[in-house]
């Protein structure tokens, strides 16, 4: 797939007044503009964003431990927001730039290619199953995509004046709701872990998706090989 060209001003005015100052988990974009470095190299863009205030959940929760269920309740809220926001036009699933996959579920490295569809990426998944000898596989039938953030941890989120605001989107892309699932796992044993844990709780639940084993499989060998 060919790298999609920067969208227009316009474009970018409108999805910022979708989400519009003030709302759930969005920071309000003002403008953008581009500027070319160099005659061989991409151009560079710049985007205007409000300035936010505000302390990760973990610090917050520190200094005022009787506000924690709220929080939680409005950090869930802000990704439920973000989940429901109609997707942009085009058939392939992943990053939002159109490039090739890159999260904690790819691992660093990244996707070796890119995704025309759940089922494209069903595919690849079983692949990677299968040349390692593993039994697990992932079926993708009635699994809808969304906007997921791709690294929901405490680092991205900021809340303050009774306003969540999610951070850090180079991870985002749309995808099944499962990678960001996959996403608040892997927190689990890391700083924030219980933060994490709360949080998986109010999204999906008190037990895992049916598709985070084969996923949690696939990211080890993506990572390791194995």
């Amino acid at each position: 797939m060919s790298r999609p060209s920067i969208p227009s001003r316009a474009a970018v005015k409108e999805a910022s007044a979708r989400s519009g100052p003030l709302a759930n988990g969005t920071t309000y974009v003002y403008d953008y503009f581009t500027e070319q470095r160099s005659s061989n190299a991409p151009p560079i863009t710049y985007i205007v964003m409000e300035k936010v205030h505000g302390q990760s959940p973990v610090e917050y929760s520190k200094q005022h431990p009787d506000e924690t269920e709220v929080v939680d309740d409005q950090i869930a809220a802000a990704v439920r927001h973000i989940w429901q926001l109609p997707l942009p036009p085009g058939p392939f699933i992943g990053h939002l730039a159109g490039e090739k996959a890159n999260d904690w579920f790819f691992s660093g490295d990244g996707a070796d290619r890119t995704f025309q569809s759940v089922q494209d990426l069903e595919g690849w998944i079983n692949d990677k199953l299968e040349d390692v000898g593993r039994p697990e596989r992932v079926n993708s039938k009635g699994i809808e995509c969304r906007i997921c953030h791709g690294d929901l941890s405490q680092h991205n989120i900021l809340y303050g004046a009774s306003r969540v605001i999610i951070l850090d989107w180079g991870m985002s892309g749309i995808y099944p709701g499962v990678v960001d699932e996959f996403a608040l796992i892997r927190q689990f044993s890391n700083r924030g872990g219980k933060y994490a844990s709360r949080l998986h709780k109010k999204l999906f639940g008190d037990k895992f998706s049916v598709l985070i084993g084969p996923l949690m499989r696939v990211a080890n060998i993506n990572a390791f090989g194995y």
